[in-house]
């Protein structure tokens, strides 16, 4: 995360060959307030963020391969306030995502009194999100 006009930006950047690209704007150009990130050997990642929302935390994740990102998707329901982990550092990595060697990623949040796994499989454009409880919506 990165102080720009005022407000916390995520850039993202990746090497290959032992040689740093250019970094590229995770958040899709709003204020972020915590952030986690976690990648595979085979050149897959996914950041997961948090920004304000009507008043209300809200948790969005985007994927990348060798440096492309993917779109900027919303994985809290809506109206949600959740606590994400990454809010209690300004980087956190590899506790509270992950992502296996294949690339298929979870995220793990809390939404009011729930804990909630969201996952993304393999090549997935749509991942789901579980709750000890009840069904919630999809990634």
């Amino acid at each position: 995360m990165q102080p720009t006009g005022g407000v916390d930006r995520l850039y993202v950047d990746y090497a290959h060959d032992g040689r740093w690209a250019h970094p590229f704007l995770a958040d899709a150009g709003h204020d972020v307030d915590g952030a986690g990130l976690a990648g595979s050997t085979g050149g897959a990642a996914v950041v997961v963020f948090t920004r304000k929302v009507n008043g209300n935390d809200v948790l969005f994740g985007r994927r990348s391969k060798n440096g492309v990102a993917g779109p900027v998707r919303q994985i809290s329901a809506s109206g949600e306030d959740v606590q994400f982990p990454g809010l209690m550092f300004p980087f956190l990595r590899g506790r509270a995502v992950a992502m296996d060697a294949a690339g298929a990623a979870a995220v793990c949040y809390a939404a009011g009194n729930q804990s909630i796994i969201a996952t993304l499989p393999l090549r997935a454009t749509r991942g789901s999100t579980t709750t000890p409880t009840a069904a919630a919506p999809t990634w």
